[in-house]
């Protein structure tokens, strides 16, 4: 029963894999293909500490993973491409078309660790409303204690979304969702991967700067500068 039961798990890990591999190379023809293109919510931002990474992931929940492009004539041009090569359906957010509120001050003095998680997502200017979009106006905080005094005991009666570091959300109706899940854990380890991916080509870039002070006179100065950087993300590297 329990080779069976791993045979079963592993045909399963396979037939996701597979989802993933034929999903990325979807987006990388569409980006490649049909110009206004950008990416997944997830790759045009980052959350400003990993702490934070589980809670940013349930709060965007499947926005998360949606194809951010510049205008609606793009998500039309790119959803004819998916059904002409039978790729499965994606979800595009057209910048042009999604309104987003501005985030309420009060939101930021709500007291404790508690603030609008949309505060602790860095993003440029072009993509915020995109990466909003996702997230509305979810309160992120530390702990479930202060999640639960937010969402049930509020002084002014009002209604929040509220999200905590492990990924326990309460949502404005009252309800509470939490516990392990593998599908939430895989996609909130996606930002440790871009982490990693992004220290390892300033590693190689590195690498590669200080392989060309052998062939382009420079001082002893700029060396050493370049093998502290070096060193300095081989390390973080590592922590990853």
């Amino acid at each position: 029963v329990r080779l069976t039961s791993q045979l079963s798990s592993s045909k399963a890990e396979q037939r996701e894999s597979e989802r993933d591999r034929k999903s990325a190379e979807a987006l990388d023809n569409l980006k490649r293909l049909i110009p206004g293109t950008f990416g997944r919510t997830f790759d045009l931002c980052k959350t400003t500490h990993r702490k934070y990474n589980a809670a940013v992931t349930i709060a965007m929940g499947k926005a998360m993973d949606a194809i951010v492009v510049e205008e609606e004539g793009v998500a039309k041009e790119g959803i004819k491409y998916l059904k002409a090569q039978k790729c499965a359906p994606e979800t595009f957010v057209p910048l042009d078309s999604i309104r987003v509120k501005a985030i309420p001050e009060r939101l930021r003095r709500l007291g404790g660790t508690k603030r609008p998680i949309l505060d602790v997502i860095s993003v440029s200017d072009k993509f915020a409303p995109a990466v909003q979009y996702a997230v509305g106006d979810t309160v992120v905080c530390d702990t479930l204690d202060e999640a639960r005094q937010l969402a049930y005991h509020s002084q002014t009666g009002e209604r929040y979304k509220v999200v905590t570091l492990d990924g326990t959300l309460i949502n404005k109706a009252g309800l509470m969702t939490g516990g392990a899940s593998h599908q939430d854990a895989k996609r909130a380890n996606k930002w440790n991967e871009k982490e990693h991916q992004l220290l390892k080509a300033r590693a190689e870039e590195a690498q590669r700067e200080l392989a060309s002070l052998g062939t382009v006179h420079a001082g002893e100065e700029a060396e050493a500068a370049l093998q502290h950087k070096l060193e300095q993300t081989r390390g973080a590297l590592q922590s990853a």
